[in-house]
Parts: C-alpha cells; structure tokens; sequence
C-alpha cells in the first residue's frame, strides 16, 4: 500500500488527480492493519478531496486521520510533512487543518 501510496501523492503534485484517485481506490481494497499506513491514505485522500475542493470531505479525512492512533497528538512518521504539504497548497488552508497542525507541534 505505502508505494502505492508514494505514487498517489506524486501524481497530486503533478495535478493528476485522475491517476491518484485511481490509486487511491486500489489501496482502499487492501487490509491493512498497520495506524501509520492507514493513517498516510486518508491524508492522502484528503489531500485529493482538497484538490478537488470538496472540503467539507477533506476535512472528514484529516478528522479520521487524527484518530487513527488513539491520541491526536501521534502522527506516523510521515504525516507532519503530508498536512503542511495538503494545508499549504490549499487557497484557505485554515478550512483544511483541522486544528491538528498545532496539536501536533506540541508544547
């Protein structure tokens, strides 16, 4: 799932997002049991819906993404650089960050 994943997230920053969300549906067919990958597809996803500025579903995937550890303040390794990336490339990134951004910077 993560390369296909990698794959995804290139395919949005070359603004293809037909062939992300065609990778997108792939890796939602897989079972994965593991938070940090599960975690990374629905930033993904959000990163799509963002791009497609269906918000109010971006949104719902950040919120679903923040959970997927139990606490919000656990991100994987990854995900601090795929919020500010998803935050950063949106018209009004303060409609997109969920309130988690600064939960994650910690004290």
């Amino acid at each position: 799932m993560e390369i296909k994943l990698v794959f995804a997230q290139i395919a949005l920053t070359r603004h293809q997002p037909a062939r992300a969300r065609s990778l997108l549906e792939e890796c939602s067919k897989m079972a994965v049991e593991e938070a940090e990958p599960r975690q990374h597809y629905l930033l993904t996803n959000a990163w799509l819906e963002a791009e497609e500025l269906d918000l109010d579903r971006a949104l719902e995937s950040i919120e679903a993404a923040a959970n997927v550890f139990g606490p919000r303040t656990r991100p994987g390794d990854h995900t601090p650089h795929l919020l500010v990336r998803l935050v950063s490339g949106h018209a009004d990134p303060r409609k997109l960050d969920a309130n988690w951004l600064p939960e994650m910077a910690g004290p």
